[in-house]
């Protein structure tokens, strides 16, 4: 049933619409046979790099909404700056990324390998950081 609040809600996020061409633009990405590593970022914010701790997850879990709904744009950028740089460790990885008051990650990388699956082998390779 579309109640009033979900009718506001769909309002200000733009449309419940959003999140299904969404996924299909990333489905899309996936099944096209192309390198590709996707971040799904929470609320962005304005703040400097590295002031947060930040946090990845798989499928919307990983943390509560009510804990960490925003997530640094430059922090953002210097994951996808290192993906970017070291293709063979970020390639076919898809997560969400958001942040929580803590003890930020020094290394872009260290955040690209915790997003990583448990049984992904490139967990335990040692990297050398580009970026």
């Amino acid at each position: 049933s579309d109640t009033f609040l979900n009718k506001i809600i769909a309002h200000l996020w733009g449309g419940w619409d959003v999140g299904f061409y969404s996924l299909q633009g990333e489905a899309n990405l996936m099944s096209s046979n192309v390198p590709f590593t996707i971040l799904k970022a929470c609320g962005l914010t304005d703040s400097p790099a590295k002031e947060d701790k930040v946090l990845v997850g798989h499928d919307d879990k990983g943390w509560s909404m009510k804990d960490a709904h925003t997530v640094s744009r430059h922090d953002v950028a210097r994951v996808l700056a290192a993906a970017s740089a070291n293709p063979s460790m970020a390639k076919g990885l898809r997560f969400d990324i958001c942040s929580t008051k803590g003890q930020p990650q020094v290394e872009a990388m260290d955040i690209i390998k915790e997003a990583m699956q448990p049984w992904d082998p490139r967990k335990t390779q040692s990297v050398v950081t580009v970026v």
